[in-house]
């Protein structure tokens, strides 16, 4: 079973690309969560999360640690409807390989994802990390 640990939980100024990207004026109040998910004594995943204070603002690490944060927001009211998803794949950065346990330069899955809720408006920006060695894709493709 996967356990969540939090290792921030807190509320920052947005920079501009956050700002941007959740239609926020540069220096809004933000939620910035970053997470680190593990089975065992296996480090799979770096969770970074950047939400707007009305989605999350009301999040704690105990609520985190015990449920998914889709869970938490949609009790808050914040109804997630659209979600863009780019997933890669890159090197790991000296911070993500020792959150991990892994050599820096070892690979990683990436997945960057912006949510809107169902008025539209984006509540939340998703930036993760998996360990490349305990992860893969799978797509489904379906023709019409």
């Amino acid at each position: 079973e996967p356990v969540t640990t939090v290792l921030t939980l807190e509320t920052v100024r947005a920079d501009d690309e956050v700002a941007t990207t959740l239609e926020l004026e540069p220096g809004a109040d933000v939620v910035h969560i970053v997470r680190c998910r593990s089975t065992g004594a296996q480090r799979l995943a770096v969770l970074r999360n950047w939400l707007t204070v009305e989605a999350a603002g009301h999040l704690t690490v105990a609520q985190l640690e015990k449920s998914g944060l889709y869970a938490l927001i949609r009790e808050a009211g914040v109804r997630p409807h659209y979600a863009a998803q780019r997933l890669g794949a890159r090197a790991a950065s000296a911070v993500d390989a020792k959150i991990l346990g892994l050599k820096a330069g070892a690979p990683l899955v990436t997945m960057y994802r912006v949510m809107q809720d169902l008025t539209g408006r984006p509540v939340e920006i998703g930036d993760h990390v998996y360990d490349a060695a305990h992860y893969s894709v799978e797509l489904a493709v379906v023709e019409n």
